[in-house]
């Protein structure tokens, strides 16, 4: 991880995985995270996903920046079931995009 600068939230699930969500660097305007979920088997920590799950792009505030250029992918996830038989990994995801530039790429969907 050495692309990250900052861990923002560790959070344990079901007593089974352990999640971490951190910064990744950017460039100007640009703020990324990531999230891994690790587990323990067999006495040795295993990672059982690791994906972006924040993504933010703002021009809107940027002095002489353009006030349509927007941004913005965010996914919540959330461990269901208590077994392994019934884990069921729940993803809410928003991704938006508003661009005055290429309006034909603005896009905005929840699910």
């Amino acid at each position: 991880m050495s692309e990250s600068w900052a861990l923002d939230t560790v959070r344990v699930w079901n007593q089974q995985f352990l999640q971490l969500t951190y910064a990744v660097r950017g460039g100007s305007n640009l703020g990324i995270r990531n999230t891994l979920v690790v587990c323990a088997a067999q006495g040795k920590l295993c990672q059982a996903l690791q994906a972006e799950t924040f993504r933010e792009y703002d021009l809107r505030n940027l002095h002489g920046g353009d006030p349509g250029e927007y941004e913005l992918y965010r996914v919540q996830m959330r461990l269901l079931g208590s077994t392994p038989a019934t884990y069921r990994l729940q993803l809410t995801v928003h991704d938006e995009s508003r661009s005055g530039r290429t309006p034909a790429n603005n896009r905005r969907s929840d699910t």
